[in-house]
This record gives C-alpha cells, sequence and structure tokens, in this order.
C-alpha cells in the first residue's frame, strides 16, 4: 500500500479528529499494513501504531522473531507500556527452534493479549507450561491455539487457578493440536470441566495411523467432562501420505 499521504501538511484543511479518523483507517488494514502512516510526525505515530501493533503476526523463522524482539525490549519513543496494552493477539508460527528466548520476550511484553496462536517445535524444558513465568501473566485469554508438549508433565491440567494454568481461565476457544507425541503423558480429565467460559474447541491431528487411534481413545474419554455450555467441538485431520 502507498503511503496514504507524503506530507504533514496534505490534510490541514481537515478538522483533526476527521485526518485521525483517515489515518486510523489506513492503519487498520490487517493485510497490509500502512506503516508509512507512523513516519508522519510523531502525533500521527502515537495515532496509527498502537492499531498497527494490535495483532502480531510472527511466521517462518525465529529470525524475524529476534527483529521484533529487539523492537520489544527497545523502544524510546514508545511509552513504557506499549507493548502490553496495544497487542490484543500475537500469532507465532516458528518452525525453526534457535532463538527461543526471543519469542519468550515477545510472549512476556505483550502480557494482556486475548488471543494466542503458537506453533512451533519443542524449545526446550525451561520454557514449558509451568517452568517458565511467562505463562502465569496470561490472564485476559479467551482464544488459544497451543500444542501439547508446551506443558510440562504437571500442568496437564485445565485447572486456572494460580497454582495451575491460570491462562486458562477465561478462554471461549481452544485448539489443540495433536501431532506431537505425548510420552504417555495425559490430561487430568476431570479438570475440563473446570473450563466454565469455553464454547468452541478443536482437536488436530496431522499424523497417521496408530497415533490417530491413540487421540481418539484419548479424546473420548473426554466425554463425561465436557463443559455445559461447549457448543461447538471439531476434529481435524490431516493425513500424511
Amino acid at each position: 500500500m502507498a503511503s496514504p499521504i507524503r506530507h504533514a501538511d496534505c490534510f490541514h484543511d481537515f478538522p483533526e479528529d476527521i485526518v485521525r479518523t483517515i489515518l486510523e483507517e489506513a492503519a487498520s488494514d490487517t493485510n497490509e499494513p500502512a506503516w508509512a502512516c507512523a513516519r508522519v510526525s510523531r502525533k500521527v505515530q502515537g495515532w496509527t501504531e498502537p492499531i498497527m501493533y494490535r495483532h502480531i503476526r510472527v511466521e517462518h523463522t525465529s529470525a524475524r522473531a529476534v527483529l521484533l524482539a529487539r523492537t520489544v525490549n527497545s523502544h524510546p519513543a514508545k511509552p513504557a507500556t506499549f507493548f502490553a496494552t496495544s497487542v490484543k493477539s500475537l500469532y507465532i508460527d516458528v518452525w525453526d527452534d534457535s532463538e527461543p528466548t526471543a519469542i519468550f520476550s515477545i510472549l512476556g511484553a505483550c502480557p494482556n493479549i486475548v488471543g494466542l496462536h503458537l506453533s512451533t517445535l519443542y524449545l526446550g524444558k525451561s520454557f514449558l507450561v509451568g517452568n517458565h513465568s511467562v505463562w502465569k501473566g496470561f490472564s485476559k485469554l479467551e482464544k488459544l491455539r497451543i500444542a501439547p508438549n508446551m506443558f510440562s508433565p504437571y500442568h496437564f491440567t485445565f485447572l486456572s487457578g494460580p497454582l495451575e494454568n491460570p491462562m486458562f481461565a477465561f478462554i471461549t476457544h481452544l485448539e489443540l493440536p495433536w501431532n506431537y507425541r505425548l510420552r504417555g503423558l495425559s490430561w487430568k480429565l476431570p479438570s475440563f470441566s473446570s473450563l466454565q467460559a469455553l464454547t468452541h474447541m478443536c482437536i488436530l491431528s496431522c499424523d497417521s495411523g496408530g497415533d490417530i487411534i491413540s487421540m481418539f481413545v484419548q479424546v473420548r474419554s473426554w466425554v463425561p467432562h465436557i463443559p455445559t455450555q461447549l457448543m461447538i467441538y471439531t476434529t481435524r485431520i490431516r493425513v500424511r501420505y
């Protein structure tokens, strides 16, 4: 998208509130954000950056995560709480594990997100739910996509107490990819009914044969513990040939 304005005075004949509305609308295009808006002036930067950083996507390689982590950790032109208050969702889909600290630096800077999609390789024991402090900070999550291999053995529970997994407290949409071997671990099933806000759930499998059968056997045992307000449950299977 071309820069919406080339000079700071292009809209000098318009009232400021109209100018702000135009620029905020340009900045809200999630398919092609108008990053040039933030370079018009400090005032316009203050209007548009909270919108452009509202939904963050990091895909493909951890190199992109490193660049974003640098921005998150060093932003002298922004308020200290900028990312904590502005970012509402994170979509992280990184399939190399060379920079887990960068990914968790981003997660730690955005504790107030309501949506998290996290697709990564196994990042190491110290980064698992239950082992890393960042997971305790997500108290407003509503939509979550996370793999079971991101949980430590003692945190295979849906309980949301301060000693369990607080991030489950307000979850309405939950997606659990089942394309990882769980090393014999399984969820504490009675805790499933504690997800009192859950309305949509999806189990996703990318494996085949015995792994899918094992998944169905375990998921079938969840039925007695389904939260009463759950409206939609789906199972997605991607067969590999």
